[in-house]
């Protein structure tokens, strides 16, 4: 299709017919105002253009709708119908687009983006860091407790397990005593332990809570030998030690030598061969023995002497029962006292606060061969 003299038009007007031929063809809503109709009245935006260049736009216009392979202006790549065909241009049909439209413009026109952005505002900002700050404050609070709650259960577990560990032992072995029936040898011994400085602790209530130190042997026979065993607390003088056993063993012969060998091994503690460690932190120790009648016996024989410091029993005499009380602090009690001294340490024991990190066990057990008599 060609174009007279009469009906050429310049880049501007160009612009405007396809801007008006497209939004005909879109279908997207005019501005207000602007259109087909306004006041319910059929008029054109371009009522003042030329009829001949009315007829351009009408037939641009039918072209478009009617998908003609002959549309003068083929103005997108999808004017004829089909599956993704794409209309293409002749150098003839390119020269005379941009005669119409001009060099630089662009028959789809959608408005221009705004070039002022939205974006957050300050309060909702602040608010959003509010948010994060109490979620991070939760987090940590949450992570503290749990951290806490599972120091607590394991210094539990630690003390419950050496607590238990200690009640079986002297359980397994005391009830296993036996008198010798030797008149020089000690069947069975427990006393307070000489330079002990117990601990004295405040309670929360008020009032004061005094532990004691104590060490107890007796004799096990084992088929055809003896075994002496014992107990004691080094350091006693700082309130806090470690707990030993002694173990020797030998035939009937050598018991009356075995109660003066753990008394050597005492003295050269902690360098004694014969001592082992069994359990740290122990503030408490405490050793009664009863009757038959489960009374505590408080009048001394010539085969055996009890008073408030001392129960010894010789030849054929044991007690019925032996009860026995120790008290265990916690490993991280222990593990802060190791840099003090022993003073600051006794201070620091004695506070109200460390009390409750002191834990009791206490059990009585029976002397089966005291029983059977």
């Amino acid at each position: 299709m060609k174009l007279s003299a009469t009906t050429r038009m310049t880049s501007t007007d160009g612009l405007e017919y396809a801007n008006e031929f497209n939004r005909r063809r879109s279908g997207f809503p005019l501005p207000k105002g602007e259109g087909p109709r306004v006041r319910g009245k059929e008029t054109s935006k371009l009522s003042g253009v030329p009829k001949t260049e009315m007829n351009l736009m009408t037939a641009l216009e039918q072209a478009g709708r009617q998908g003609s392979s002959e549309a003068p202006f083929p103005l997108t790549p999808c004017l004829r119908r089909g599956r993704g065909r794409q209309a293409t241009l002749s150098l003839r049909e390119r020269e005379t687009r941009l005669a119409v439209l001009g060099a630089n413009a662009s028959p789809f026109v959608f408005g221009s983006k705004s070039s002022k952005e939205k974006g957050f505002s300050l309060v909702e900002m602040i608010v959003a860091v509010g948010v994060l700050a109490m979620i991070i404050v939760g987090l940590l609070a949450m992570f503290s407790q749990t951290s806490r709650t599972l120091r607590a259960s394991n210094n539990q577990t630690d003390v419950l397990e050496t607590g238990r560990v200690l009640t079986e032992m002297l359980v397994r072995e005391m009830q296993q005593a036996n008198a010798a029936g030797l008149t020089n040898s000690m069947n069975f011994y427990a006393t307070r332990i000489t330079g002990a400085n117990p601990l004295s602790q405040q309670l929360p209530g008020g009032g004061t809570w005094n532990s004691d130190l104590e060490a107890v042997y007796f004799l096990v026979p084992m088929n055809t030998e003896w075994q002496a065993i014992g107990y004691f607390i080094d350091p006693a003088n700082t309130g806090v030690g470690t707990l030993y056993r002694y173990f020797n063993k030998g035939g009937l012969e050598a018991v009356p030598g075995f109660f003066a060998d753990f008394t050597n091994q005492v003295a050269s503690l902690p360098n004694s061969p014969r001592m082992r460690r069994v359990a740290e932190g122990v503030v408490h120790m405490e050793v009664h023995v009863y009757d038959t009648n489960g009374v505590r016996p408080t009048v001394s024989s010539p085969t055996m002497v009890v008073d408030n410091n001392v129960a010894a029993y010789f030849e054929r005499t044991l007690p019925a029962f032996v009860e026995v009380e120790m008290g265990v602090l916690e490993p991280y009690i222990v593990e802060q006292m190791r840099g003090m001294t022993p003073a600051n340490a006794r201070i620091y024991l004695e506070n109200e606060r460390r009390t409750a990190r002191v834990h009791l066990f206490r059990q009585r057990i029976p002397i089966q061969s005291a029983l059977a008599q």
